[in-house]
């Protein structure tokens, strides 16, 4: 009987670790900032917060911005660099989750709106005032990290 029970137990064993080595090797879709998108990375700090960041630098790139991404990373977001400052509007077009949009004019955070939700038709958010560039995160991460408005955005690197 002792014998049989080694037997069980050394196969139970082998069984659970050829479901580890299974589920571990298994291609899990992951949140990434990336996202295959091509596009230029940076690492900036928004404060003394640092967060990885894709540039939408082209018209074409900040019409498609984060839209049809599953997920974003919770340390990454979207950087949209203005030529001119200005109070155009952004839109939830085609998004998958919620965002925080933060607002800049001259390196300096100028406004922030919190937990901006998809909505069925795409409807444009504006900032108060003209602003250079905006930061798109995931939602509630400009709390969550105590971002605030005279905030100063720097450059760490380029990727």
């Amino acid at each position: 009987m002792a014998k049989k029970n080694i037997i069980a137990a050394f196969f139970i064993c082998v069984a659970i670790v050829s479901a580890a080595t299974i589920f571990a090797a298994r291609s899990w879709p992951t949140a990434s900032v990336r996202q295959n998108s091509g596009l230029e990375t940076r690492l900036i700090a928004i404060g003394p917060t640092k967060l990885s960041v894709e540039v939408a630098a082209t018209a074409a790139e900040q019409r498609q911005g984060l839209s049809d991404r599953p997920a974003l990373a919770s340390d990454s977001g979207m950087l949209f660099p203005l030529i001119d400052p200005s109070q155009n509007g952004f839109w939830m077009k085609d998004m998958n989750f919620p965002l925080d949009f933060i607002y800049f004019n001259n390196g300096r955070v100028v406004e922030i709106k919190n937990n901006v939700r998809t909505t069925p038709t795409p409807l444009p958010f504006f900032p108060s005032e003209a602003v250079d560039a905006v930061v798109e995160v995931n939602a509630g991460w400009a709390a969550s990290h105590d971002i605030r408005v005279g905030d100063i955005m720097e450059t760490i690197t380029n990727d």
